[in-house]
C-alpha cells in the first residue's frame, strides 16, 4: 500500500485497537486484585474502628441505589446477634484522585463510630492532603461525632488541604445521607 492517506490512517488505527486490547486485558486481571485488597483494607479498618463487631457482612448487593451516593460497598455489622451498624465504602474526588473511605455509622442513633482512609493519592509532604488524611489526629475527630458534627471536622495543625478536607465532607455526607434515607428505612 504506497498512498499514505491510507496507509498511515490505518496503521495508526491497528496500533490503537492493540493498545486498547492491551489495556483491557490489564485492567481484567489487575481489577480483582484491587477490589480484592481494597476489602481487605476496609475489614481490617472496621476492625479497629468497632472493637465490638462479631460478624461483618457485605450487603451492598441487597442494595440498589448505593451509587448515587458515590458508595462503594455497604458492610452490616453485628454485635451480640444484633445489627448494631453499618460501614459505608465511599469515594469522592480529592485534588489528586479519588480519596477512597470508610464510615462506621451506628445502627441505632445519629453517630458516627469511626472513619478510616482505606486509599488515596494526595499531595504527599507538607501541609497537603497526604498529611491530613494519614494523620490519626484527623481520623479521630469522628469517632462519636454526632451525624449533624459533620462540619465541625476541622483540618490537623499545620493542613491546608482545602479539596481534600472538601471531598471527605462530600464523602462523609454522602454516606450519612444514604444512611439515614434509604437503610434506615428499610429501602434497598
Amino acid at each position: 500500500m504506497k498512498n499514505p492517506i491510507i496507509k498511515y490512517p490505518l496503521t495508526l488505527g491497528i496500533i490503537g485497537a492493540i493498545c486498547a486490547f492491551a489495556l483491557a486485558a490489564v485492567h481484567g486481571i489487575t481489577a480483582p486484585i484491587i477490589s480484592e485488597r481494597t476489602a481487605q483494607a476496609a475489614l481490617k479498618a472496621i476492625q479497629q474502628i468497632d472493637a465490638n463487631a462479631e460478624k461483618v457482612t457485605n450487603v451492598t448487593a441487597d442494595y440498589s441505589t448505593y451509587g448515587d451516593y458515590d458508595i462503594d460497598t455497604i458492610y452490616e455489622i453485628e454485635t451480640g446477634n444484633k445489627v448494631s451498624a453499618y460501614a459505608y465504602q465511599v469515594s469522592s474526588m480529592g485534588y489528586s484522585a479519588d480519596v477512597v473511605m470508610l464510615l462506621v455509622l451506628d445502627a441505632s442513633s445519629d453517630t458516627i463510630i469511626g472513619y478510616s482512609t482505606i486509599s488515596q493519592a494526595e499531595t504527599k509532604g507538607g501541609n497537603f492532603g497526604d498529611t491530613l488524611l494519614s494523620s490519626p489526629l484527623f481520623a479521630k475527630q469522628f469517632a462519636g461525632l454526632s451525624f449533624s458534627g459533620v462540619d465541625s471536622i476541622d483540618y490537623v495543625a499545620g493542613s491546608t488541604a482545602k479539596v481534600t478536607m472538601a471531598a471527605v465532607k462530600s464523602g462523609v455526607n454522602n454516606a450519612i445521607n444514604y444512611h439515614v434515607n434509604v437503610v434506615l428505612k428499610g429501602g434497598k
